[in-house]
């Protein structure tokens, strides 16, 4: 990611309000269900915070979520180009989820549902998507409807 220090780079425990901070998100559905999915955050620290949600219609108001799960065998890593992650002008992370978690390896051909997204948190605000969810006022991520198709 291009950064504009400083950075918003206050979380440093796991399963902490990450998504606070300049973070990456990444959003996995579920390969039966679209509508439930595993969303996991990384800050320029490295620190993860994992949810799951089932959300069939697509809204905050009637959402179900588990905050701060454990997610056995997800790894995140993240590092920077600056002498602290809140001077980092650029950086990068890494996301590693095992297909099990995932409803299985996916078969030739199949698609199932996901989104990266990244709130930019320094001189400015910015919310950028993958496939964006066209919900600016406030931002929303969390639109399954709107999770790109990904195709194996």
């Amino acid at each position: 990611m291009e950064s504009e220090p400083p950075l918003a780079v206050r979380v440093a425990a796991p399963n902490g309000p990450v998504y606070e901070d300049e973070c990456v998100e990444l959003f996995v559905s579920d390969a039966a269900d679209p509508a439930r999915y595993l969303e996991l955050v990384v800050n320029p620290l490295g620190v993860l915070y994992a949810a799951r949600v089932h959300n069939p219609e697509g809204s905050r108001a009637s959402w179900e979520i588990a905050r701060g799960v454990a997610v056995p065998g997800v790894r995140a890593a993240a590092g920077g180009e600056g002498e602290q992650p809140g001077a980092f002008r650029r950086w990068s992370a890494t996301i590693e989820v095992p297909w099990d978690l995932l409803g299985g390896v996916p078969r030739a051909g199949e698609t199932r549902r996901g989104n990266v997204t990244r709130i930019a948190r320094g001189r400015r605000t910015r919310f950028e998507a993958l496939s964006p969810t066209l919900r600016s006022e406030p931002p929303d991520f969390h639109v399954p409807a709107r999770f790109a198709r990904l195709t194996f």
